[in-house]
């Protein structure tokens, strides 16, 4: 076995970790049905609108620690859509993290 598998082998480990989390995150409510990831609420693809407000609430301020633990949700979406367009599940996973000003920053230099 390899040094690389050891260290994907930690990351999946987190991964799976993420998930197992979601309920606490958002409260049992609007969690994802899985592995279609479609809310089990309003039947939305999550994450709805309702599981972005918990999420956003739940990490408040720190923005790059949300955006971490989505991609890493966006990273399990991946592995079970795997038909899926991967542009699309970034835009619906990870791309509303970002602030709406964010992309009238200049390039960190």
């Amino acid at each position: 076995m390899g040094d690389d598998d050891g260290v994907h082998r930690t990351i999946r480990v987190d991964i799976h970790v993420a998930v197992a989390a979601l309920d606490s995150r958002l409260g049992g409510e609007h969690m994802p049905r899985r592995p279609q990831w479609h809310c089990q609420a309003c039947e939305q693809p999550w994450p709805c609108d309702p599981a972005r407000v918990h999420l956003a609430e739940e990490f408040g301020a720190n923005r790059v620690n949300l955006s971490i633990y989505v991609s890493g949700l966006l990273d399990m979406a991946l592995e079970e859509l795997p038909t899926a367009d991967t542009a699309d599940l970034y835009d619906r996973f990870v791309a509303w993290t970002r602030r709406p000003n964010d992309e009238d920053a200049p390039p960190a230099q």
